[in-house]
């Protein structure tokens, strides 16, 4: 099985830590899709000069339309069964991180497995749920750097919509298992490294965010949407009523009464 390791870039510094991860690989049928935006930071030039005519690697240096875009030109140039994105900054957790997909896959069209989040503060790791829902999408959305991609499943889902400045990959998500059914596997297991300086990590791009998820959803889970919003006030509404003083205090009441038997 041949995978096709995607990653876009523009004037990251940090190319070189992802670009290494990659040679790091133990599973050898790969190939690596760097797809560069026109970067002018001297150290992303000196990274892709080094690196140009390494084998495995291909690099594609052009102006783009956005991260989406790129994306998307990865995948038209790609030849892998299976296509996972990791950007620039991003990193394998290990050197096991491809055979680990390549023995726990078992031909589903979307594998995804855990995350360690790297911030200035602290780093963390994230696992994600076997089950997903559309309450688990209204909240969250599957890691990128660690979800490999059947390429059939952009055959019949559509690539990334470019007209998304920040929550492409969101809606893509949800649109492949809710709409289309890709099928799909968790695997118990750091796959990747994830830079939580990108895009959508910005506080000051939430709002935007929010704004696209909410066009999307109103587009194609009008109905449900809406459901979703009433049934999440009520689950507020019990939850503030389970953390209220009135419902600890009746609790204490019932917990020393005493009711005679029948």
């Amino acid at each position: 099985m041949h995978i096709s390791i995607v990653t876009v870039c523009l004037d990251n510094p940090f190319l070189e830590r992802t670009i290494a991860s990659v040679i790091d690989q133990s599973y050898p049928n790969y190939t690596h899709l760097i797809i560069d935006g026109g970067s002018k930071n001297p150290v992303t030039l000196d990274t892709i000069g080094k690196y140009r005519n390494t084998e495995k690697i291909s690099i594609l240096a052009e102006k783009d339309d956005g991260i989406y875009d790129a994306m998307n030109k990865g995948i038209q140039r790609s030849n892998g069964d299976y296509l996972i994105f990791l950007n620039a900054g991003d990193a394998f957790y290990s050197g096991e991180s491809l055979q680990w997909f390549v023995n726990n896959y078992d031909n589903h069209d979307i594998v995804y497995g855990d995350l360690e989040f790297v911030n200035p503060e602290s780093n963390f790791k994230v696992s994600f749920p076997d089950k997903l829902s559309f309450s688990f999408f209204m909240k969250s959305s599957l890691p990128h750097p660690a979800c490999f991609i059947n390429r059939t499943v952009f055959e019949k889902a559509g690539m990334y919509d470019t007209s998304m400045r920040v929550a492409a990959d969101w809606a893509f998500f949800l649109k492949a298992i809710a709409l289309h059914q890709a099928s799909y596997k968790h695997i118990a297991f750091v796959i990747s490294v994830f830079d939580h300086g990108g895009v959508s990590s910005q506080p000051q791009n939430q709002p935007l965010i929010e704004g696209e998820k909410n066009a999307f959803l109103k587009r194609y889970f009008p109905l449900f949407t809406d459901d979703y919003a009433t049934y999440e006030k009520a689950e507020q509404k019990l939850n503030n009523f389970r953390n209220s003083r009135l419902r600890k205090y009746l609790s204490f009441v019932f917990s020393v009464l005493k009711f005679p038997e029948n």
